[in-house]
Protein backbone atom coordinates (compact mmCIF):
# COMPACT_ATOMS: atom_id res chain seq x y z
CA UNK A 1 0.00 0.00 0.00
CA UNK A 2 1.14 3.41 -0.95
CA UNK A 3 2.11 5.92 1.82
CA UNK A 4 -0.42 8.13 0.07
CA UNK A 5 -3.20 5.79 0.06
CA UNK A 6 -2.49 4.54 3.88
CA UNK A 7 -2.85 8.47 4.89
CA UNK A 8 -5.86 9.17 2.88
CA UNK A 9 -7.41 6.49 4.48
CA UNK A 10 -6.44 7.20 8.38
CA UNK A 11 -7.51 10.52 7.42
CA UNK A 12 -11.25 9.38 6.07
CA UNK A 13 -11.53 7.16 8.99
CA UNK A 14 -10.84 10.26 11.13
CA UNK A 15 -13.35 12.56 8.96
CA UNK A 16 -16.25 9.52 9.61
CA UNK A 17 -15.43 9.54 13.22
CA UNK A 18 -15.25 13.62 13.46
CA UNK A 19 -18.59 13.45 11.50
CA UNK A 20 -20.41 10.68 13.95
CA UNK A 21 -19.85 12.67 16.95
CA UNK A 22 -20.93 16.04 15.54
CA UNK A 23 -24.12 13.86 14.93
CA UNK A 24 -24.02 12.19 18.21
CA UNK A 25 -23.50 15.69 20.47
CA UNK A 26 -25.78 18.58 21.17
CA UNK A 27 -26.01 22.28 22.87
CA UNK A 28 -23.81 21.54 25.98
CA UNK A 29 -21.02 22.52 27.83
CA UNK A 30 -17.41 21.84 26.48
CA UNK A 31 -16.66 18.23 26.66
CA UNK A 32 -12.79 18.11 27.74
CA UNK A 33 -13.19 14.51 25.20
CA UNK A 34 -13.95 16.15 22.65
CA UNK A 35 -11.31 19.15 23.02
CA UNK A 36 -8.92 16.26 23.43
CA UNK A 37 -10.00 14.53 20.38
CA UNK A 38 -9.57 17.57 18.52
CA UNK A 39 -6.19 18.57 19.39
CA UNK A 40 -5.37 14.75 18.45
CA UNK A 41 -6.67 15.18 14.77
CA UNK A 42 -4.53 18.30 14.83
CA UNK A 43 -1.73 16.65 15.91
CA UNK A 44 -1.69 13.82 13.57
CA UNK A 45 -2.77 15.68 10.37
CA UNK A 46 0.48 18.40 11.51
CA UNK A 47 2.28 15.27 11.17
CA UNK A 48 0.96 13.67 8.01
CA UNK A 49 1.94 17.50 6.21
CA UNK A 50 5.46 17.12 7.79
CA UNK A 51 6.35 13.26 6.46
CA UNK A 52 4.37 13.92 3.27
CA UNK A 53 6.83 17.00 2.93
CA UNK A 54 10.05 15.38 3.51
CA UNK A 55 9.40 12.13 1.22
CA UNK A 56 8.23 14.26 -1.81
CA UNK A 57 9.54 16.80 -4.42
CA UNK A 58 8.79 19.79 -2.54
CA UNK A 59 10.93 18.51 0.08
CA UNK A 60 12.96 21.76 2.41
CA UNK A 61 10.23 24.27 0.87
CA UNK A 62 8.78 24.48 4.15
CA UNK A 63 7.50 28.07 3.25
CA UNK A 64 5.02 26.99 0.84
CA UNK A 65 1.84 28.49 0.35
CA UNK A 66 -0.11 25.27 2.28
CA UNK A 67 1.98 25.81 5.35
CA UNK A 68 1.03 29.45 5.55
CA UNK A 69 -2.65 28.62 5.18
CA UNK A 70 -2.62 25.43 7.31
CA UNK A 71 -0.66 27.38 10.05
CA UNK A 72 -3.40 30.23 10.25
CA UNK A 73 -6.33 27.36 10.04
CA UNK A 74 -4.48 25.86 13.10
CA UNK A 75 -4.91 29.67 15.03
CA UNK A 76 -7.88 30.94 13.41
CA UNK A 77 -9.97 27.19 14.82
CA UNK A 78 -7.83 25.94 17.82
CA UNK A 79 -6.43 28.45 19.52
CA UNK A 80 -8.32 29.48 21.68
CA UNK A 81 -10.01 25.86 22.28
CA UNK A 82 -6.91 25.19 23.16
CA UNK A 83 -7.03 28.37 25.63
CA UNK A 84 -10.37 26.44 27.10
CA UNK A 85 -8.71 23.42 27.56
CA UNK A 86 -5.66 24.39 29.48
CA UNK A 87 -8.26 26.74 31.70
CA UNK A 88 -6.46 30.18 30.19
CA UNK A 89 -10.34 31.05 29.15
CA UNK A 90 -13.59 29.98 30.39
CA UNK A 91 -17.04 29.66 29.07
CA UNK A 92 -17.54 33.00 29.98
CA UNK A 93 -15.15 34.17 27.80
CA UNK A 94 -16.79 32.63 24.73
CA UNK A 95 -19.70 34.11 22.47
CA UNK A 96 -21.81 30.91 23.18
CA UNK A 97 -19.99 27.97 25.20
CA UNK A 98 -22.65 25.57 24.16
CA UNK A 99 -21.98 25.59 20.85
CA UNK A 100 -17.79 25.00 21.27
CA UNK A 101 -18.50 21.08 20.61
CA UNK A 102 -20.15 21.80 17.34
CA UNK A 103 -17.47 24.21 16.48
CA UNK A 104 -14.71 21.47 17.69
CA UNK A 105 -15.78 18.94 15.56
CA UNK A 106 -16.73 20.84 12.62
CA UNK A 107 -13.40 22.13 12.74
CA UNK A 108 -11.76 18.43 12.47
CA UNK A 109 -13.80 17.66 9.10
CA UNK A 110 -12.49 20.34 7.98
CA UNK A 111 -8.87 20.12 8.58
CA UNK A 112 -8.81 16.89 7.56
CA UNK A 113 -10.24 17.20 4.54
CA UNK A 114 -7.90 19.93 3.57
CA UNK A 115 -5.04 17.76 4.20
CA UNK A 116 -6.71 14.76 2.69
CA UNK A 117 -6.91 17.19 -0.30
CA UNK A 118 -3.47 18.42 -0.31
CA UNK A 119 -1.30 14.75 0.11
CA UNK A 120 -3.67 12.72 -1.72
CA UNK A 121 -1.49 12.52 -4.42
CA UNK A 122 2.23 13.85 -4.54
CA UNK A 123 3.48 17.13 -6.23
CA UNK A 124 5.19 16.90 -9.92
CA UNK A 125 7.08 19.22 -11.78
CA UNK A 126 4.63 20.82 -14.33
CA UNK A 127 5.41 20.60 -18.01
CA UNK A 128 5.82 24.36 -19.55
CA UNK A 129 3.02 24.76 -22.10
CA UNK A 130 3.45 27.09 -25.11
CA UNK A 131 1.67 30.26 -23.62
CA UNK A 132 3.76 29.84 -20.58
CA UNK A 133 6.44 31.31 -22.30
CA UNK A 134 8.73 34.07 -20.50
CA UNK A 135 7.86 37.40 -21.00
CA UNK A 136 10.74 39.61 -23.04
CA UNK A 137 12.74 41.52 -20.94
CA UNK A 138 11.13 45.13 -21.93
CA UNK A 139 10.10 47.29 -18.72
CA UNK A 140 6.62 47.31 -18.78
CA UNK A 141 5.70 51.05 -19.02
CA UNK A 142 1.97 50.34 -19.10
CA UNK A 143 1.86 48.55 -15.52
CA UNK A 144 4.01 51.06 -14.23
CA UNK A 145 1.98 54.02 -14.98
CA UNK A 146 -1.00 52.21 -13.91
CA UNK A 147 1.27 51.84 -10.50
CA UNK A 148 1.63 55.86 -10.19
CA UNK A 149 -1.09 57.25 -10.61
CA UNK A 150 -3.12 54.98 -8.28
CA UNK A 151 -0.53 55.32 -5.67
CA UNK A 152 -0.77 59.11 -5.46
CA UNK A 153 -4.34 58.44 -5.79
CA UNK A 154 -4.39 56.55 -2.90
CA UNK A 155 -1.89 58.61 -0.92
CA UNK A 156 -4.20 61.87 -1.70
CA UNK A 157 -7.55 60.10 -0.05
CA UNK A 158 -5.65 59.05 2.79
CA UNK A 159 -3.32 61.75 3.66
CA UNK A 160 0.41 61.20 4.03
CA UNK A 161 -0.11 62.56 7.14
CA UNK A 162 -2.99 60.57 8.56
CA UNK A 163 -1.09 57.03 7.60
CA UNK A 164 2.40 58.28 9.85
CA UNK A 165 0.15 59.16 12.71
CA UNK A 166 -2.29 55.88 12.81
CA UNK A 167 -5.13 58.43 12.12
CA UNK A 168 -7.92 56.44 11.74
CA UNK A 169 -9.24 56.57 8.46
CA UNK A 170 -10.32 52.46 8.36
CA UNK A 171 -13.77 53.19 9.63
CA UNK A 172 -14.28 54.98 6.65
CA UNK A 173 -13.84 51.89 4.77
CA UNK A 174 -16.91 49.60 6.76
CA UNK A 175 -19.20 53.00 5.90
CA UNK A 176 -18.31 53.12 2.61
CA UNK A 177 -17.17 57.38 3.10
CA UNK A 178 -13.84 56.39 1.46
CA UNK A 179 -12.30 55.31 -1.90
CA UNK A 180 -9.08 54.81 -0.13
CA UNK A 181 -10.19 51.02 0.30
CA UNK A 182 -10.72 50.81 -3.50
CA UNK A 183 -6.79 52.29 -4.36
CA UNK A 184 -5.11 50.05 -1.93
CA UNK A 185 -6.98 47.11 -3.01
CA UNK A 186 -5.82 48.24 -6.79
CA UNK A 187 -2.40 49.22 -5.89
CA UNK A 188 -1.80 45.79 -4.12
CA UNK A 189 -2.81 44.26 -7.40
CA UNK A 190 -1.04 46.11 -9.61
CA UNK A 191 1.91 45.16 -7.24
CA UNK A 192 1.52 41.91 -7.88
CA UNK A 193 1.00 42.29 -11.86
CA UNK A 194 4.31 44.14 -11.43
CA UNK A 195 5.88 40.99 -10.26
CA UNK A 196 4.52 38.51 -12.05
CA UNK A 197 5.60 40.51 -15.46
CA UNK A 198 9.59 40.66 -13.67
CA UNK A 199 9.93 36.92 -13.07
CA UNK A 200 8.43 35.75 -16.56
CA UNK A 201 10.96 38.07 -18.00
CA UNK A 202 13.80 37.20 -15.59
CA UNK A 203 12.87 33.11 -14.56
CA UNK A 204 16.18 32.30 -13.16
CA UNK A 205 18.15 34.27 -10.55
CA UNK A 206 20.50 33.25 -7.80
CA UNK A 207 20.41 36.25 -5.51
CA UNK A 208 18.05 38.39 -3.26
CA UNK A 209 20.29 41.48 -5.26
CA UNK A 210 19.62 40.16 -8.44
CA UNK A 211 15.96 39.48 -7.63
CA UNK A 212 15.79 42.93 -6.38
CA UNK A 213 17.24 43.86 -9.98
CA UNK A 214 14.90 42.08 -12.01
CA UNK A 215 11.94 44.72 -10.49
CA UNK A 216 11.66 48.08 -12.05
CA UNK A 217 13.20 50.85 -10.17
CA UNK A 218 10.48 52.93 -9.76
CA UNK A 219 7.87 50.23 -8.64
CA UNK A 220 10.42 49.15 -6.10
CA UNK A 221 10.65 52.84 -4.98
CA UNK A 222 6.42 52.90 -4.88
CA UNK A 223 6.47 49.64 -2.71
CA UNK A 224 9.12 50.37 -0.74
CA UNK A 225 7.40 53.80 0.68
CA UNK A 226 3.99 51.71 0.32
CA UNK A 227 5.24 49.38 3.30
CA UNK A 228 7.27 52.11 4.94
CA UNK A 229 4.17 54.39 5.84
CA UNK A 230 1.67 51.09 6.01
CA UNK A 231 3.67 49.89 9.15
CA UNK A 232 3.34 53.44 11.41
CA UNK A 233 -0.82 53.30 10.18
CA UNK A 234 -1.28 50.45 12.31
CA UNK A 235 -3.23 48.48 9.52
CA UNK A 236 -1.02 45.45 9.26
CA UNK A 237 -3.01 43.37 6.25
CA UNK A 238 -1.58 45.61 3.54
CA UNK A 239 1.91 45.74 4.24
CA UNK A 240 1.86 41.58 5.37
CA UNK A 241 0.33 41.12 1.40
CA UNK A 242 2.94 42.84 0.26
CA UNK A 243 6.14 41.37 1.65
CA UNK A 244 4.66 38.01 0.54
CA UNK A 245 4.30 38.97 -2.70
CA UNK A 246 7.82 40.11 -2.58
CA UNK A 247 8.98 37.02 -1.03
CA UNK A 248 6.99 34.65 -3.18
CA UNK A 249 8.46 36.32 -5.85
CA UNK A 250 12.10 35.81 -4.73
CA UNK A 251 10.85 32.12 -4.16
CA UNK A 252 9.60 31.45 -7.81
CA UNK A 253 12.52 33.13 -9.09
CA UNK A 254 15.00 31.19 -7.36
CA UNK A 255 13.48 27.98 -6.00
CA UNK A 256 14.61 29.03 -2.22
CA UNK A 257 14.79 26.78 0.18
CA UNK A 258 13.89 28.14 3.83
CA UNK A 259 14.76 25.83 6.61
CA UNK A 260 11.48 25.01 9.09
CA UNK A 261 12.98 26.66 12.23
CA UNK A 262 14.11 30.23 10.10
CA UNK A 263 10.38 29.93 9.26
CA UNK A 264 9.40 29.12 12.68
CA UNK A 265 11.36 32.39 13.90
CA UNK A 266 10.45 34.37 11.01
CA UNK A 267 6.68 33.79 11.99
CA UNK A 268 6.97 34.05 15.49
CA UNK A 269 9.19 37.48 15.24
CA UNK A 270 6.54 38.55 12.55
CA UNK A 271 3.76 37.75 14.39
CA UNK A 272 5.22 39.27 17.60
CA UNK A 273 5.30 42.81 15.79
CA UNK A 274 2.13 42.69 13.98
CA UNK A 275 0.34 42.80 17.02
CA UNK A 276 2.52 45.37 18.71
CA UNK A 277 2.20 47.45 15.45
CA UNK A 278 -2.03 47.07 15.77
CA UNK A 279 -1.86 48.17 19.24
CA UNK A 280 0.18 51.29 18.71
CA UNK A 281 -2.52 52.83 17.04
CA UNK A 282 -4.98 52.19 20.09
CA UNK A 283 -3.03 55.13 21.95
CA UNK A 284 -2.98 58.32 21.62
CA UNK A 285 -1.73 59.14 18.16
CA UNK A 286 -0.26 62.80 19.41
CA UNK A 287 2.57 60.88 20.42
CA UNK A 288 5.30 59.40 18.39
CA UNK A 289 5.45 56.13 17.22
CA UNK A 290 8.30 54.85 18.86
CA UNK A 291 5.94 56.08 22.11
CA UNK A 292 3.45 54.51 21.09
CA UNK A 293 5.22 51.42 20.21
CA UNK A 294 6.59 51.02 23.54
CA UNK A 295 3.37 51.50 25.58
CA UNK A 296 1.69 48.65 23.34
CA UNK A 297 5.24 46.68 24.25
CA UNK A 298 4.46 46.93 28.27
CA UNK A 299 1.00 46.62 27.63
CA UNK A 300 1.27 43.33 25.63
CA UNK A 301 3.74 41.92 28.35
CA UNK A 302 0.95 42.39 31.11
CA UNK A 303 -2.15 41.71 29.56
CA UNK A 304 -1.66 39.93 26.13
CA UNK A 305 -3.30 41.21 22.67
CA UNK A 306 -6.24 42.28 24.36
CA UNK A 307 -5.94 43.82 27.70
CA UNK A 308 -6.48 41.49 30.08
CA UNK A 309 -7.55 38.45 27.72
CA UNK A 310 -4.91 35.90 28.12
CA UNK A 311 -3.63 33.17 25.64
CA UNK A 312 -1.19 30.44 25.35
CA UNK A 313 0.52 32.22 22.39
CA UNK A 314 -0.74 36.62 22.55
CA UNK A 315 1.33 37.15 19.39
CA UNK A 316 -1.10 35.05 17.42
CA UNK A 317 -3.93 36.16 19.30
CA UNK A 318 -5.77 38.80 16.83
CA UNK A 319 -5.91 36.30 14.32
CA UNK A 320 -7.07 34.03 16.97
CA UNK A 321 -9.81 36.42 17.38
CA UNK A 322 -11.65 35.02 14.02
CA UNK A 323 -13.45 32.13 16.08
CA UNK A 324 -15.89 34.42 17.26
CA UNK A 325 -16.78 34.78 14.31
CA UNK A 326 -16.93 31.12 13.52
CA UNK A 327 -18.89 30.53 16.69
CA UNK A 328 -21.67 33.02 15.35
CA UNK A 329 -22.08 31.57 12.53
CA UNK A 330 -22.32 27.93 14.36
CA UNK A 331 -24.57 29.24 16.73
CA UNK A 332 -26.94 30.80 14.32
CA UNK A 333 -27.08 26.99 12.30
CA UNK A 334 -27.23 25.11 15.89
CA UNK A 335 -28.70 27.05 18.47
CA UNK A 336 -31.13 29.73 17.02
CA UNK A 337 -31.82 27.64 14.19
CA UNK A 338 -31.30 29.38 10.74
CA UNK A 339 -31.33 27.47 7.81
CA UNK A 340 -28.34 26.82 6.17
CA UNK A 341 -27.99 29.51 2.87
CA UNK A 342 -27.19 26.33 0.18
CA UNK A 343 -24.56 28.24 -1.87
CA UNK A 344 -26.14 32.06 -1.28
CA UNK A 345 -22.80 33.50 -0.16
CA UNK A 346 -20.13 31.47 -2.69
CA UNK A 347 -23.17 32.55 -5.35
CA UNK A 348 -22.64 36.33 -4.22
CA UNK A 349 -18.74 36.23 -3.76
CA UNK A 350 -18.35 34.73 -7.64
CA UNK A 351 -20.36 37.67 -8.42
CA UNK A 352 -18.32 39.61 -6.80
CA UNK A 353 -15.47 38.82 -8.39
CA UNK A 354 -15.81 41.54 -10.84
CA UNK A 355 -13.72 44.26 -9.86
CA UNK A 356 -15.59 46.77 -7.85
CA UNK A 357 -18.63 45.47 -8.65
CA UNK A 358 -20.09 43.84 -5.38
CA UNK A 359 -22.21 46.55 -4.83
CA UNK A 360 -23.91 46.67 -8.09
CA UNK A 361 -24.42 42.80 -7.79
CA UNK A 362 -26.27 43.40 -4.41
CA UNK A 363 -28.40 46.14 -5.54
CA UNK A 364 -29.73 44.38 -8.66
CA UNK A 365 -30.66 41.18 -6.75
CA UNK A 366 -31.79 42.91 -3.79
CA UNK A 367 -29.04 40.73 -1.51
CA UNK A 368 -29.27 42.71 1.92
CA UNK A 369 -27.50 43.13 5.16
CA UNK A 370 -26.70 39.33 6.51
CA UNK A 371 -27.84 37.36 2.83
CA UNK A 372 -24.57 39.57 1.62
CA UNK A 373 -21.61 37.46 2.99
CA UNK A 374 -20.75 34.84 6.17
CA UNK A 375 -19.16 37.79 7.47
CA UNK A 376 -21.61 40.39 7.57
CA UNK A 377 -24.21 37.50 9.31
CA UNK A 378 -21.37 37.14 11.50
CA UNK A 379 -21.06 40.85 12.58
CA UNK A 380 -24.52 41.19 12.71
CA UNK A 381 -25.25 38.70 15.36
CA UNK A 382 -22.42 40.06 17.62
CA UNK A 383 -22.91 43.42 17.25
CA UNK A 384 -26.65 44.53 16.27
CA UNK A 385 -28.38 45.72 12.96
CA UNK A 386 -25.92 48.59 13.27
CA UNK A 387 -22.63 47.83 14.05
CA UNK A 388 -19.73 49.91 13.72
CA UNK A 389 -17.14 47.17 12.66
CA UNK A 390 -16.80 44.63 10.57
CA UNK A 391 -16.35 40.86 12.67
CA UNK A 392 -15.24 39.32 9.66
CA UNK A 393 -15.55 35.47 8.29
CA UNK A 394 -13.17 32.52 8.40
CA UNK A 395 -13.44 30.17 5.29
CA UNK A 396 -14.34 26.67 7.31
CA UNK A 397 -17.40 28.94 8.94
CA UNK A 398 -18.52 30.42 5.59
CA UNK A 399 -19.08 26.64 3.80
CA UNK A 400 -20.83 25.78 6.80
CA UNK A 401 -23.46 28.43 6.82
CA UNK A 402 -23.67 27.42 3.30
CA UNK A 403 -23.53 23.65 2.63
CA UNK A 404 -23.42 22.12 6.20
CA UNK A 405 -20.77 19.79 7.60
CA UNK A 406 -20.72 17.73 4.64
CA UNK A 407 -19.97 20.69 2.40
CA UNK A 408 -16.97 21.78 4.83
CA UNK A 409 -15.56 18.18 3.86
CA UNK A 410 -15.90 18.69 0.08
CA UNK A 411 -14.87 22.26 0.47
CA UNK A 412 -12.10 21.83 2.08
CA UNK A 413 -10.70 19.01 0.20
CA UNK A 414 -11.28 21.00 -3.07
CA UNK A 415 -9.13 23.80 -0.83
CA UNK A 416 -6.41 21.41 -0.27
CA UNK A 417 -6.18 20.19 -4.14
CA UNK A 418 -6.10 23.93 -5.24
CA UNK A 419 -3.16 24.63 -3.05
CA UNK A 420 -1.37 21.63 -3.54
CA UNK A 421 -1.39 22.82 -7.13
CA UNK A 422 -0.76 26.28 -5.97
CA UNK A 423 2.69 25.11 -4.43
CA UNK A 424 3.95 23.17 -7.51
CA UNK A 425 3.48 25.75 -9.82
CA UNK A 426 5.20 28.02 -7.27
CA UNK A 427 8.10 25.84 -6.50
CA UNK A 428 8.20 23.32 -9.29
CA UNK A 429 6.95 25.04 -12.54
CA UNK A 430 9.91 26.20 -14.55
CA UNK A 431 7.34 28.35 -16.50
CA UNK A 432 3.51 29.65 -15.84
CA UNK A 433 1.29 31.68 -17.58
CA UNK A 434 -0.26 34.89 -16.57
CA UNK A 435 -3.15 33.48 -15.45
CA UNK A 436 -1.50 30.18 -13.71
CA UNK A 437 0.35 33.04 -11.47
CA UNK A 438 -2.66 35.24 -10.89
CA UNK A 439 -4.24 32.52 -8.95
CA UNK A 440 -0.87 31.33 -7.79
CA UNK A 441 0.22 34.51 -5.72
CA UNK A 442 -2.95 36.20 -4.67
CA UNK A 443 -3.89 32.86 -3.04
CA UNK A 444 -0.10 32.59 -1.67
CA UNK A 445 0.01 35.77 -0.43
CA UNK A 446 -3.35 36.00 1.14
CA UNK A 447 -3.46 32.52 2.70
CA UNK A 448 -3.94 34.27 5.87
CA UNK A 449 -6.43 35.80 4.56
CA UNK A 450 -8.13 33.40 3.16
CA UNK A 451 -8.05 31.03 6.53
CA UNK A 452 -9.52 34.09 8.75
CA UNK A 453 -12.11 35.18 5.44
CA UNK A 454 -13.71 33.40 2.35
CA UNK A 455 -11.63 31.10 -0.39
CA UNK A 456 -13.95 32.51 -3.33
CA UNK A 457 -13.71 36.25 -2.32
CA UNK A 458 -9.88 36.33 -3.14
CA UNK A 459 -11.15 35.38 -6.86
CA UNK A 460 -11.81 39.85 -7.47
CA UNK A 461 -8.03 39.86 -7.27
CA UNK A 462 -7.13 37.29 -9.44
CA UNK A 463 -8.92 38.56 -12.40
CA UNK A 464 -8.03 42.05 -11.66
CA UNK A 465 -4.49 40.62 -12.45
CA UNK A 466 -5.26 39.24 -15.34
CA UNK A 467 -6.71 42.45 -17.05
CA UNK A 468 -4.01 44.19 -15.62
CA UNK A 469 -1.25 42.42 -17.71
CA UNK A 470 -3.94 42.04 -20.54
CA UNK A 471 -3.79 45.50 -20.63
CA UNK A 472 -0.02 45.54 -20.74
CA UNK A 473 0.70 42.97 -23.10
CA UNK A 474 -1.86 44.70 -25.67
CA UNK A 475 -0.30 48.16 -25.21
CA UNK A 476 3.57 46.84 -25.41
CA UNK A 477 2.61 44.41 -28.59
CA UNK A 478 1.02 47.62 -30.07
CA UNK A 479 4.07 50.03 -29.39
CA UNK A 480 6.39 47.15 -31.20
Amino acid sequence: MSRNRLWGILLLVLAVVSFALYLATGLSSPSGFIMAYSFVVVAFCTTVIIIDQQKSSLRGFWAKPSNIFFFAVIIVFYQYLLDLYLGVKSDSDFYNPRILNYCALISDVGIVAFVFGLTIHSPKPLVPRKSSAPYSKSTPWPIIIIQIVVFILFLREVGIANMLSGADFGSDFVKGDSNAGYYEYLLQSVNIAILIYSVRSHPKVTSIKEFLGIIPKVSLVIIGIYILLRIPSGDRGPFIVTLFSLFYAYLYSCRARVKLWLLLLVLFVGAYSVSLIGMARQYDLSSSFSERMQSASNTFKTGGRFDGSRSVFAPTQELAFSFTSYQCMVSGIKDKGDDFHYGMYQAVELMNSVPFGPSFVQRTLGIKGAESASGTYATYEYLGPSPSWGLGSCVIGDFYMDFGIIGVFIAMLLVGVAYRRFDSHLLLSPFSNDTILAFVFIYSTRAINVARGTFLGELRGVILIILILLFNSLLMQRKR
